[in-house]
Formats: structure tokens, C-alpha cells, sequence
């Protein structure tokens, strides 16, 4: 039992009111009344659990004229009843029991007068407001809080906790968490609570309130391009920004058919960048592996990181061989030989030239072997043209698409001059032309030119020498004849 006692001076009790009820104090007044020839009265306010009268001493207050009193000490959440006695100086009311009338708390009370005429009234006081509010969890669409029931609140009847965040609500009755749904991703809420009565909900205890943001939406659209042979780069959609700042995206990478818990590598983009330059790229993967990825954007909340993204799946190829070289080098073809890194796992190699003349965009020339060779010969070249030769690795992924590795620019060649036979011919018939043309151009210039005059305007000299007489002699049997013969010498001379 919890009671007060207030004096009053020259005044009479017309009304009794609970002016204020909280979850362990209740505040009560009235109005005075004016009583002919006693000074001095007070009254005695009874407060009781509901359904049960307390007649023990009240005590007595001596300030005077006051119209108020407060009861402290009572239990939350508690049914009680109440009424009033007045007393005048020196006087004790006749015996009895008070006429108690058990209703639910409403602001008035019920009257009662100085003929010890009691009425009473019964009243709800206010719930404790729920104590150590947080978010215990988040979405990007919700915000989970929890509370602390007091320890000594009454679960009869039973408390309708109310919780609010903007124009968004959800009720939990006789539990300490609840969720309220259908929020914007990455937002700040103001969210509050209230106890209320299950049974009258206009009886509610104060309102505590916490606030939070919900998470960032969960990354979409994320893919995966120029998967190398250690390093994939990876592209998403545009995150919602929401009310909130985005602090930063992550890719995780993990073997195929694991998780995020056992990721062997990722990367990050920060800030701005999560949605005006949407890529990252994972190094130091393995080559010829099979991976999968998700990806987590996180706000500058605590709390406000997002759900894991759609996982997506990747092979990285093989590596390229080394020690590359350039064997045999043809008019149209050459030998390209290498040193394997892996030897199985893989289809194979492919060699290809590019040419470094002419159309830059034509297509290349190449060649294929299996990942147990160590060279390829790359023919249909042009003679006489400089190439640039790569090689790379390739394999076949689980849906049948080609997956090559990394190409390596390793060498620049030459293919030798081919034999020309349209040259050859043309060569041979227009030699003799060019000799005739230039022995003609000659002759016509002999007597301009004194250097050609001694080849094309010189006769032969010849000298006479003469020889020692000889004497011819002819005998026909009757007649001899003799003679003196001179025998010449001609002597040609060109030149000399």
C-alpha cells in the first residue's frame, strides 16, 4: 500500500483525478471545496492494487493548501485502485468501507464528498519504456531492433510493443526484437518504440527511440573479363547510393564450390569510384584453375555492409610457354619453338604472326599444337616482311568455348626475298634491247663525241714491203723463158 497525505486550508474536495500516471509514480489532484466554519482539513488518498482495499495510517502532510499529491514506489505495468478521504481539523469519518468502483484508467476520477460517501477508482498505470534499445540487425529493405523487458513488468495483460521507423512499422507482442520491413537500401531511419497496453492501446509508455541505416543493396550485374592466366578483372552495375555514403566494393575470389570464408584472392575499389569507375582486378590467381567470386559493398555505417552478390564462375588458362625462339626462317614460312611450362591440363599451344607491313588489320597467320609439342611451323607468309610472332596457351571451358591465355610479344622476324620469275624473264628480254639501244645511241654520236671516233671512224693501213728478186724460169722443151718476180707483203695495221 502507497499513499500521501496533503492539508488544506479553507477548501473542500469536489474532484478526484489522476493527472499523470508513469510506470511507478501517479500523480493525483482535485479542486478544492469551501467548507463553512472549519479552517483546516486533509485529505488521504488509498492507492491498491485493483480489487483489493488497504485501510492502514496514511501519512500527514502540513503544507498547506495543496491540491496535489504523488503516490511513488508502484510496479509497472499493475492494475490499482484508488480514492480519496477528507478529513476536517479534529474530525474522523464515520466508519465504514469505501464504495469501490474497478474500471480502466481514464483521466477523471470519480467524485466523491464529505458525508464518508467513498467512491473509488481503479487505474492502469503507463509501461515502462523498453530499456537498451539497438539495431541488432540490417538489410538493405529492413532494420531489426531489440530491447530489454523490465524485470519487473507485469505481463498481464499482455505488452503490444510498437515500433516505428518513418512511415514504416511493424508489432511485437510479449517478445523483444522485431523487424521492420520495406525499407530503401542504404538509408538513415529514426526508429522508435513504445509498450503498449494489448488490450487499450492508447495506454503506451514513453518512446525511446535509436537510430541506424539500412545496408547497401546488394551488388548486381557482376561479371568477369581478360581473365589471364594469373589475374581476372571484374565489372558490376551501379550501386544505389541511398542517403548513405558508400565506403567500399569488394570482390572476393575463392575455388570453385567454396566461399567467401576461403578466399585466396580480391580486390577493391573505394569511394567515388564504385560507381564512375565499376572494375577491380584480382592478382596472383593460379594458372589453369577453376574460381568463383561474389561481391560485398560496404557504407561508412558500422553495420552497413550488404548481402554477398550472385556468385559468378571463372577458369583462368594456362600459362604461355618460355624460352621462345624463331627456328627455321623461310620466303613464307617459319619454325616457332618453346619451352612448355605445363605439359597436360590443357589443349594446347598457338602460334600466330602478325604482319608489321602493309594493312595492319589483316588477318593473322597461325598455327596449333598440343600441349605435349614444343614447336609449330606458321606458313602462308608474305616474302620480304617483317612479322611479329606470339604464342599462347588455350584450353576448352565446360561449355565448350575456347579460353587462350596470355599472349607474350616475343619476337620480331623477317621472311626471306622470294625468286620472282615474271623479274627473271623481263630481265632477259630487255638486256639485249638495252645493249642495241645503247650501241645505236653511240654510233649516231661518233662524230660528236672524239672519244668514239677512233672506235667507229678508223681504216685499215697496209704496207707494202719489197721483197728480194727471184728469178721464174719456164721451159716448154724448145723455149725457155726467165723473168725477175718481186714477192709482196701486205701488213695490215688497225690502230698501230
Amino acid at each position: 500500500l502507497n499513499s500521501c497525505i496533503v492539508f488544506l486550508f479553507h477548501a473542500g474536495i469536489e474532484t478526484l483525478r489522476a493527472t499523470e500516471v508513469k510506470d511507478t509514480t501517479a500523480t493525483f489532484s482535485w479542486d478544492a471545496k469551501e467548507i463553512d466554519g472549519n479552517e483546516v482539513f486533509n485529505v488521504k488518498i488509498y492507492v491498491f492494487p485493483a480489487k483489493n482495499t488497504a485501510d492502514s495510517s496514511i501519512w500527514e502532510f502540513s503544507e498547506p493548501n495543496q491540491q496535489i499529491c504523488i503516490v511513488g514506489n508502484l510496479s509497472s505495468n499493475t492494475k490499482y485502485a484508488a480514492y480519496g478521504v477528507m478529513f476536517l481539523k479534529e474530525f474522523v469519518p464515520e466508519e465504514g468501507s469505501p464504495n469501490i468502483v474497478d474500471f480502466q484508467t481514464t483521466p477523471m476520477i470519480n467524485l466523491f464528498d464529505v458525508d464518508t460517501k467513498f467512491n473509488a477508482i481503479s487505474f492502469h498505470f503507463i509501461y515502462t519504456a523498453p530499456q537498451k534499445i539497438k539495431v541488432s540487425s540490417r538489410t538493405d529493405s529492413s532494420i531489426e531492433v531489440s530491447w530489454k523487458i523490465p524485470e519487473n513488468e507485469v505481463k498481464s495483460p499482455p505488452i503490444n510493443y510498437i515500433v516505428k521507423a518513418n512511415d514504416r512499422g511493424c508489432n511485437s507482442t510479449q517478445k523483444d526484437t522485431c523487424e521492420v520491413k520495406n525499407l530503401t537500401s542504404n538509408t538513415f531511419y529514426e526508429v522508435t518504440i513504445e509498450a503498449c497496453s494489448a488490450e487499450n492501446s492508447s495506454i503506451c509508455s514513453e518512446k525511446s527511440d535509436v537510430s541506424g541505416f539500412t545496408a547497401p543493396a546488394a551488388v548486381k550485374g557482376l561479371r568477369v573479363s581478360r581473365v589471364g592466366s594469373h589475374k581476372a578483372i571484374f565489372y558490376w552495375s551501379e550501386i544505389p547510393p541511398g542517403t548513405g555514403k558508400l565506403k567500399n566494393l569488394t570482390v572476393y575470389v575463392f575455388p570453385r564450390g567454396g566461399s567467401k570464408d576461403e578466399t585466396i584472392g580480391k580486390c577493391t575499389t573505394t569511394d567515388a569510384d564504385i560507381n564512375s569507375m565499376p572494375t577491380c582486378t584480382a592478382m596472383a590467381l593460379s594458372p589453369n584453375a577453376q574460381y568463383s567470386a561474389t561481391a560485398v559493398v560496404c557504407s561508412e555505417d558500422e553495420y552497413g555492409c550488404s548481402m554477398e552478390s550472385d556468385t559468378i564462375d571463372f577458369q583462368t588458362p594456362p600459362p604461355a610457354p618460355i624460352q621462345i625462339v624463331a627456328g627455321a626462317v623461310g620466303r613464307e614460312s617459319v619454325e616457332v619453338q618453346w619451352t612448355p611450362v605445363l605439359t597436360h591440363g590443357f589443349v594446347g599451344y598457338q602460334a600466330a604472326a602478325f604482319s608489321l607491313s602493309g594493312n595492319s588489320q589483316s588477318k593473322p597467320q597461325t598455327c596449333k599444337a598440343d600441349a605435349s609439342e614444343k614447336s609449330c611451323v606458321i606458313r602462308n607468309l608474305q616474302p620480304s616482311t617483317r612479322y611479329t610472332i606470339t604464342v599462347t596457351s588455350y584450353t576448352k571451358t565446360s561449355d565448350g568455348k575456347t579460353l587462350f591465355g596470355d599472349e607474350i610479344l616475343f619476337l620480331n622476324i623477317s621472311t626471306k626475298a622470294g625468286v620472282d620469275l615474271r623479274k627473271v624473264v623481263a630481265a632477259i628480254i630487255l638486256i639485249p634491247l638495252f645493249v642495241v639501244l645503247l650501241f645505236l645511241i653511240l654510233f649516231a654520236l661518233r662524230n660528236r663525241i672524239p672519244a668514239l671516233q677512233p672506235l667507229f671512224n678508223r681504216r685499215p693501213r697496209v704496207d707494202t714491203v719489197q721483197a728480194p728478186m727471184a728469178t721464174i724460169s719456164y721451159r716448154d722443151g724448145k723455149t725457155t723463158v726467165e723473168c725477175l718476180s718481186t714477192r709482196l707483203k701486205t701488213v695490215t695495221d688497225f690502230g698501230k
